[in-house]
């Protein structure tokens, strides 16, 4: 929170609020709850599909045993997809290991370092004996390594510790909320996904054979 101080009267000091600052600062603290709750979900969902996935991989097997010819031209889809995913995969990592290298050589965000040294103060194992403490040391840690502010900032908030934003890094906070949703949407959106929420038998049904489709064509 803060306030400007007025030393006009040099006998009588008093505190002026800033509404503004305080209003901008509850947004940012709005901001950071909303990415954690949206990654929580992604993350939740993410492992749910993981889970979900096996069974939904057993059904379409139970489907393709019953047509023998079916089964095969499926089954060469699939392969064709899996390789055409490897090969993109592959590229992926190739290019991600690229661009660790150019961050490796990119200084650390000052403002990372410094909230990370306040962090570590407060929760760094050989100073507390909490279990929770030391797993917010370690997600900060890992930040601080990362050179990556956003969780940095959200750890600060769970530990009251002060902390400032700027326009930019509102901005993308915004911006990762948003992307973060997107990518919940698509799981969502998943034959995998859609099969798990179905409530029907027959609905769930259409959705393997809809999925078999999808493959073949």
């Amino acid at each position: 929170m803060n306030y400007i101080l007025n030393f006009n009267n040099q006998k009588e000091t008093t505190m002026i609020y800033n509404p503004v600052e305080t209003l901008k600062k509850l947004e940012v603290v709005k901001l950071i709850r909303e990415l954690d709750f949206v990654e929580s979900e992604f993350n939740y969902k993410s492992e749910m599909i993981k889970e979900i996935d096996y069974e939904f991989k057993k059904e379409v097997e139970n489907v393709l045993s019953l047509n023998s010819e079916l089964k095969d031209v499926f089954t060469k889809s699939v392969d064709d997809f899996n390789r055409e995913k490897t090969k993109v995969i592959n590229e992926h990592y190739q290019n991600m290991t690229t661009l660790n290298d150019e961050v490796e050589t990119i200084e650390k965000n000052p403002k990372v370092k410094t909230l990370y040294r306040v962090i570590a103060k407060t929760t760094h194992p050989d100073k507390v004996n909490d279990d929770n403490l030391k797993e917010l040391y370690l997600e900060a840690t890992k930040a601080y390594e990362n050179n990556n502010l956003l969780p940095i900032i959200s750890i600060c908030d769970k530990l009251k510790i002060p902390y400032e934003v700027d326009e930019g890094e509102f901005k993308f906070i915004k911006e990762q909320i948003e992307s973060i949703r997107k990518r919940t949407n698509f799981l969502e959106s998943t034959y995998t996904w859609q099969w798990h929420v179905k409530p029907h038998i027959e609905e769930k049904n259409q959705i393997i054979l809809s999925f078999i489709k999808a493959q073949m064509f």
